[in-house]
């Protein structure tokens, strides 16, 4: 990656000259980002548990897609998808307010303690 438009130096992990390193590389960061995720919370309540297993799999989905599948057919897909993608931050949000942190104590509604 050049770190300057006017530079030609490149610097990074090289990894877009291996199609199997970045897929390797972002599953890693996929998959560690999930786990210290639920390490570090819990559900408060089904909605907690099912609607993160749903975001995970859509992700899941998408990424496998855009790895595997065809390239898009025309610049409006790509722009419908973008656009489309924007609807994750409030169901990402939604996810995080029926999960808690594991480290808070909560009253019995699920609301944390001070």
């Amino acid at each position: 990656m050049p770190l300057a438009p006017w530079s030609s130096a490149k610097y990074g992990l090289g990894l877009w000259n291996s199609v199997w390193g970045t897929v390797v590389f972002e599953l890693v960061l996929f998959f560690g980002g999930l786990y210290f995720y639920l390490k570090d919370t819990r559900p408060k309540d089904r909605t907690g548990t099912w609607a993160l297993v749903g975001f995970v799999t859509l992700m899941a989905l998408i990424w496998v897609g855009a790895v595997f599948g065809p390239p898009p057919p025309n610049i409006m897909a790509v722009k419908i998808s973008g656009v489309g993608l924007w609807l994750m931050i409030p169901w990402t949000y939604w996810i995080d307010r029926h999960r808690v942190s594991k480290g808070l104590r909560t009253s019995r509604s699920g609301n944390p303690l001070n």
